[in-house]
């Protein structure tokens, strides 16, 4: 008799491409070009470029590319480092159904470890659909307890699955070494972004070295408890309980990765339904700031603790709703320059933020996270109302934005590093990483000089 840990290692450890369907193989593609334009543009950012070189130094030597540099680095770092640019600008992909954000936790660590062991095109995608989908799965058991943050909490045993999958490991010891993983997760704050803590950039990284980690000590002998998922995930830091069964439901039926969402918009996923519902607003009817007395904004979930107005950083601002609805009307414009540089010293946008007020309505919050219902109206000064609502955000799987859109995305992410002629080299790589026996061009498209 197998329990749920059996069904998931042994799927881990024994799924191939060629049991992978036509759909998941292209969403996975979609979601790994989604993360590179996320590390290019992080490459970017002075801390960044500071990590990469501590990177670079701490490894003395190693082969692996840091995204965006010229320098490499040892796996552990390469992943740590490329995590970190991923999910900087806040344009990283995400998972309503577990994991936060799966793909800045399982892309890094693949890329990393599938560099290092020569692995092909083919085999770095079959590990990053494999990965996210134990990660999304083992985090969905439990919803995790106030104020556990979603980046870090669930990647390791992700980042472990990617590692251990490209390194060939057998069912029994993917089991041990996802326990022992689970067992080694971090505990992170969604506090640190309100307060905007740039250390939280790093949170997906320590999942990364954390997960990778637990493979290696696997192997030197290191044991862990019988759950490890159930322990860290439903008491520690989740609800108190774990439902196994959701856990497996539908495995290797329903691909998570087809059930994902992309950032149509620079900030926190809680700002999106607002954002979509004064982006549709304003396409009916253009405002200016000096037209409107008040916004109204009702929500449900943690969308109170985002109700702070006059941010004074890049993350801070990200997961502000007054600023990015206030930067939305004022700049016309949600993706990362409304939230960096003259944007955030820009006054029209804080003094409109101060007129931005957010509502907890408890009706809202108890239902379909899958379709968060929000509604913002825009009382003028001349006493007309406009409202929005959202229900399901664009770039939801159940709404989801067309690959013109995610490419427009990507072409832009990436052209904060590169020209557009590397970027449609990147993007022709990635999306036929599964007839590539060799990942060389990729990794050689993503070193910088």
């Amino acid at each position: 008799m197998t329990d749920y840990l059996d069904d998931i290692a042994r799927f881990a450890a024994e799924t191939r491409l060629d049991d992978i369907p036509p759909e998941a193989v292209e969403a996975g593609k979609w979601i790994v070009l989604d993360t590179i334009g996320g590390m290019l543009a992080g490459s970017t950012l002075p801390e960044v470029r500071e990590f990469a070189k501590l990177a670079a130094q701490r490894s003395r030597g190693g082969d692996c590319t840091l995204v965006g540099f010229g320098q490499r680095a040892n796996p552990l770092f390469a992943a740590m480092l490329n995590a970190t640019s991923a999910c900087s600008y806040e344009t990283d992909e995400g998972n309503r159904l577990g994991g936060g954000h799966p793909a800045i936790h399982v892309v890094p660590p693949a890329l990393a470890e599938a560099q290092a062991d020569g692995a092909s095109g083919q085999k770095l995608l079959e590990s990053v659909i494999v990965a996210y989908e134990v990660m999304s799965r083992l985090a969905g058991g439990s919803p995790t307890r106030w104020p556990v943050h979603s980046h870090g909490t669930h990647g390791s045993p992700g980042a472990a699955a990617a590692v251990a999958h490209l390194r060939g490991h057998d069912s029994t010891a993917m089991r041990r070494l996802l326990n022992l993983a689970a067992c080694m997760s971090p505990a992170t704050t969604w506090q640190v972004c309100f307060q905007g803590g740039t250390v939280r950039n790093i949170f997906p990284a320590e999942s990364c070295l954390l997960g990778m980690l637990a493979v290696d000590l696997d192997a030197c002998g290191y044991t862990s408890m019988a759950d490890g998922p159930a322990e860290m995930f439903g008491q520690v830091l989740g609800s108190g309980t774990y439902d196994t069964e959701t856990v497996t439901r539908d495995l290797g039926r329903v691909w998570r990765v087809t059930t994902n969402y992309f950032k149509l918009h620079a900030a926190c996923a809680i700002t999106h339904p607002e954002l979509d519902a004064i982006t549709d607003i304003l396409a009916a009817r253009p405002l200016a700031a000096g037209d409107i007395a008040a916004i109204d904004v009702a929500a449900g979930g943690i969308s109170g603790h985002m109700a702070y107005t006059d941010p004074t950083t890049m993350l801070g601002a990200k997961f502000s709703i007054p600023y990015s609805i206030a930067a939305a009307i004022v700049l016309g414009r949600t993706d990362i320059e409304a939230f960096r540089g003259p944007a955030l010293e820009d006054t029209r946008i804080h003094e409109l933020s101060r007129r931005v007020h957010v509502h907890i309505d408890p009706p809202i919050s108890g239902r379909d996270p899958m379709a968060p219902p929000v509604t913002v109206t825009v009382t003028l000064h001349t006493g007309e109302t406009l409202r929005g609502e959202t229900r399901v955000v664009r770039g939801d799987a159940a709404n989801p934005a067309s690959h013109a859109e995610l490419l427009a995305k990507f072409y832009f992410l990436a052209g904060q590093r590169c020209d557009t002629a590397r970027a449609r080299m990147i993007h022709d790589a990635v999306m036929s990483l599964e007839r590539e026996l060799d990942a060389t061009a990729l990794y050689s498209l993503l070193a910088f000089d």
